[in-house]
C-alpha cells in the first residue's frame, strides 16, 4: 500500500523505529527521495520505450527547439534571470 505512495519498506522501518528522531526523519527523507526519483526514472524510461520511431524523432525535434528557446533566453536576460 504504501509503495504506490513511493514509500519503500526500508522508508517504513525508519518510520517505525523505536526512538524516531530528527535523525531518522532526515534519513526517512533522503530515502524517499530515492524512491520518488526511481519512480519517476521508471515512468520516463517506460514511456520512452513505448514511443513508436516518428514520435521519437518528433521528440528530438522538439528537444532542439525547447534549447534553442533556452539559449535565447540566456542571451536576452544572462545567466540570472532575477
Amino acid at each position: 500500500m504504501l509503495e504506490s505512495h513511493f514509500i519503500s519498506r526500508t522508508a517504513v522501518e525508519i518510520l517505525l523505529r523505536e526512538s524516531f528522531s530528527e535523525h531518522d526523519y532526515r534519513e526517512f527523507l533522503t530515502e524517499r527521495n530515492k524512491s520518488l526519483l526511481q519512480g519517476v526514472q521508471k515512468v520516463l524510461i517506460s514511456e520512452e520505450l513505448e514511443m513508436g520511431p516518428a514520435h521519437h524523432e518528433l521528440d528530438i525535434a522538439i528537444e532542439e527547439v525547447e534549447l534553442g528557446i533556452r539559449k535565447i533566453i540566456i542571451d536576452t536576460l544572462g545567466e540570472d534571470p532575477s
